[in-house]
């Protein structure tokens, strides 16, 4: 008897884990719709037109539709389980991917800077 509470007690708490990771993966899923916010300042800045800016979110949006379909497939076949852990590490990896143009760029800066400050100590 006592070994059935614990099962139930895991099987509770398992649960939780579930829900915590699907409401994390809905949360990154919403992401792609904060590029509204980013819109007009990137317009502004690069003095591009709306309609450039804009195409970036048409594109993202058309790669979620086209993943979305072709993930459900692959759902079917594997259950969520598989289909979620590697959704959320390609996330993690294109997020790290699409910060490395600036650890490439600031780089050079930091060793200019490294330089400049062991020759002012000279």
């Amino acid at each position: 008897m006592k070994n059935s509470i614990s099962n139930d007690n895991s099987h509770v708490a398992n649960r939780w884990v579930i829900a915590l990771a699907g409401f994390f993966l809905q949360i990154a899923l919403g992401a792609v719709y904060a590029w509204s916010v980013f819109r007009t300042p990137l317009a502004k800045q690069f003095g591009w037109s709306i309609s450039e800016v804009t195409l970036t979110f048409t594109i993202s949006i058309f790669v979620l539709g086209v993943s979305a379909f072709f993930g459900g497939l692959w759902l079917n076949r594997q259950g969520p389980r598989i289909v979620a852990m590697t959704g959320g590490a390609l996330y993690g990896v294109v997020l790290q991917l699409s910060n490395a143009d600036r650890l490439l760029h600031a780089a050079p800066t930091y060793a200019q800077a490294a330089n400049s400050k062991r020759l002012s100590m000279s």
